[in-house]
């Protein structure tokens, strides 16, 4: 199996099949799929994947991952059950998510939001904001401005450098 992942969170439906495309023309295997949920396209994406021939899609109960997160499985076996016409009982995973997930998301914040968002707009790794959202020295205001500088100096790989640049160039609230 071939995986690739959207590890920023940027790609839309359209990236995601051009995407395919192009491993389809170099490999012959099976594919899969790893999203990350930035801008909250990870079940598209993975549906996406799905429908365009995609055989091993990756999800992760209440969306468990690091910073925003991936495909929520409770909700990929629900749209794939409908998809396939297949009868679905998902009482007992939606209770096991309730019971034992919920809490666990609630505890370590897992789970996408604005400042991801925007990380994923403008093609900006999720470990600025997961470091940034994890350190009291960063206010709201701060996060703008630090995505605001690597917006603009390019922030695709993390960087402990960049990150403490950032945090120091800006004084005043972003533009």
């Amino acid at each position: 199996v071939l995986y690739f992942a959207d590890s920023l969170g940027s790609m839309d439906a359209v990236q995601t099949s051009r995407t395919i495309g192009v491993l389809r023309r170099e490999w012959n295997g099976p594919l899969g799929i790893h999203t990350h949920d930035n801008m909250g396209r990870a079940l598209v994406n993975s549906l996406q994947a799905m429908e365009d021939g995609v055989s091993w899609i990756d999800g992760t109960v209440a969306g468990m991952g690091r910073g925003p997160g991936n495909a929520k499985t409770e909700h990929l076996v629900i749209e794939v059950a409908e998809r396939r016409h297949t009868p679905l009982d998902v009482a007992p995973l939606l209770s096991l998510v309730e019971r034992w997930f919920r809490p666990l998301q609630l505890e370590y914040g897992w789970g996408t939001n604005a400042y991801y968002y925007l990380a994923g707009k403008f093609g900006i790794h999720p470990t600025y904001v997961q470091s940034m959202l994890t350190d009291a020295r960063f206010a709201g205001e701060d996060v703008l401005a630090v995505l605001d500088f690597l917006r603009r100096s390019g922030g695709q790989r993390f960087s402990a450098e960049a990150l403490e640049t950032g945090r120091s160039f800006y004084d005043e609230k972003p533009s």
